[in-house]
């Protein structure tokens, strides 16, 4: 993942921020897209096992 792409991830995802994906620019909105995607799959993978384990 470039760097840009990483600095628009963790914008959009921090919470309180006001930065929406169309902020984004059209070039790289879907590499924001997929990498935002991937970063939630990875969190409710570790969430579900978290709960397996309980």
């Amino acid at each position: 993942m470039s760097k840009i792409v990483e600095l628009y991830v963790k914008e959009l995802t921090r919470e309180g921020s006001t930065m929406t994906i169309n902020d984004v620019p059209k070039k790289l909105r879907k590499q924001v897209e997929d990498a935002i995607t991937a970063l939630k799959a990875a969190t409710n993978a570790g969430t579900a096992e978290e709960g397996a384990t309980e």
